[in-house]
């Protein structure tokens, strides 16, 4: 390990052994344990990165190896819809319910933490977002979706987290269209990492990595083409 800090690491090296596990099948991930010790090993200990970054990636959000993904809840922390209830069973449905019940509250346009149990992500944000019946999105709703992700990152700042990842809030049935969810998604995560300088600065200092996780080809694209659009502007 001490010879190795006598070389310059690429800037890259890190985010393409990343890369490379996220598009790594599970048997991979089996066969081949020791890439994600290696990934940890030279982002933790030899590599600093100086600018934070935000990436849409098409996966599961329940396999990441994050510090703490986000889960779409309703105001009482309860188990409900496909994606919310998938998360609940994967992190172990009894001892979550247990302690969100001890919770027992969030307001829309915030957020709650717990643990992420046998999830490979160590915590939960439980991120309570407005709901949207029609094509006419008010700016009240607008506003509390762009507060539930700010509160969701302002948990990163203060727990010193290095990773987070997020589904897209809101899109799709009873929702936004999917252009406006990521329009509103990352312009709203670009101007807080923008506004928050203090976050590349943090005791551990790593620099925090915002994960976009979606699952349809179509809502992928769409996300990497607005991504490229709001950096060009």
């Amino acid at each position: 390990p001490e010879a190795v800090k006598k070389y310059v690491i690429s800037k890259n090296l890190r985010w393409q052994i990343r890369d490379m596990l996220d598009q790594a099948n599970i048997n991979e991930r089996i066969i081949y344990p020791g890439l994600d010790g290696i990934a940890t090993w030279l982002g933790r200990h030899y590599f600093v990165r100086d600018t934070n970054r935000i990436r849409i990636s098409k996966a599961d959000i329940t396999h990441l190896d994050v510090d703490a993904i986000v889960n779409s809840a309703n105001s009482s922390l309860t188990s409900y819809g496909a994606v919310c209830q998938h998360v609940f069973e994967l992190a172990g449905k009894e001892k979550l319910e247990e302690e969100c019940a001890a919770i027992g509250h969030c307001e829309i346009g915030n957020s709650v933490i717990t643990k992420g149990y046998n999830l490979k992500a160590h915590h939960i944000v439980h991120a309570v977002a407005p709901y949207f019946n029609d094509t006419h999105y008010d700016e009240e709703s607008i506003e509390l979706l762009r507060s539930t992700y700010r509160s969701a990152l302002q948990h990163a700042v203060d727990n010193k987290w290095c990773s987070i990842a997020f589904p897209l809030l809101c899109a799709g049935h009873n929702g936004l269209d999917n252009k406006t969810a990521w329009e509103i998604a990352l312009s709203t995560c670009i101007d807080y990492l923008k506004n928050h300088k203090e976050i590349s600065k943090l005791e551990n200092k790593y620099p925090l990595d915002i994960t976009f996780c979606v699952v349809d080809e179509k809502q992928y694209q769409l996300g990497e083409a607005e991504y490229k659009k709001q950096l060009e502007s």
